[in-house]
């Protein structure tokens, strides 16, 4: 995957500003050992779906109340039932698809409406 994946991870940001904006575009936000921020992309095609992660750490900032997310690298893989374990072939059109959503929010994270708590 493309450039912008690799520009957004290591920013953070208050968890209050992205995690509305994430949401809005359809990420699940799971906590626990692996958190992150899922996406399920269906492939219309072939009927098989994939999934679009971005792990985060989350940490306290200065401010107890204030939650900070650091973004790591979104990775996309098929769902496990869809696919053999051995086989992650994701198509172009999914791969595409998932390039554009990074690209949103990569173009949200550097808009004027927000910006990164902490240099990378």
């Amino acid at each position: 995957m493309g450039l912008k994946m690799k520009q957004i991870a290591g920013s953070v940001y208050s968890r209050d500003k992205i995690e509305p904006f994430l949401r809005s575009r359809g990420f699940i936000c799971r906590h626990g050992i692996s958190s992150g921020y899922d996406l399920r992309i269906r492939d219309h095609i072939s009927g098989e779906e994939f999934l679009l992660r971005i792990p985060v750490h989350c940490f306290h900032g200065e401010e107890k109340s204030n939650t900070q997310l650091r973004l790591g690298k979104p990775v996309i893989k098929p769902l496990k039932g869809n696919r053999p374990l051995n086989e992650s072939f994701i198509p172009k059109h999914i791969e595409e698809a998932t390039d554009q959503q990074i690209a949103e929010i990569f173009s949200y994270l550097n808009s004027n409406t927000l910006t990164s708590t902490y240099p990378r």
